[in-house]
């Protein structure tokens, strides 16, 4: 097996083993909760990713992914706040 092939099995590893366990978190929270706030809680994850690489590889925020971050969660919480976040 080439060096190439090596690294690119490397990459897909890791999404190979935690695709299942995605899938059946966002199956249990579609269950739980309405499809539109599991769409827009959905909206999380580049927050996370930005803070966590932050964290990680020192990644610089700057004023406007700040802005960002405040707005997504104040619609996270005004969908959770409303009517219709909970499933009847």
């Amino acid at each position: 097996m080439t060096t190439s092939k090596i690294i690119l099995l490397e990459q897909k590893l890791p999404n190979v083993l935690t695709k299942p366990l995605n899938l059946i978190l966002l199956f249990i929270a579609l269950f739980c909760l309405s499809f539109g706030f599991v769409t827009v809680f959905l909206l999380l994850e580049p927050v996370i990713t930005a803070i966590l690489a932050w964290i990680i590889f020192a990644e610089h925020l700057g004023i406007v992914n700040c802005l960002a971050f405040i707005l997504i969660l104040l619609g996270i919480y005004i969908a959770k706040t409303g009517q219709g976040a909970e499933k009847s």
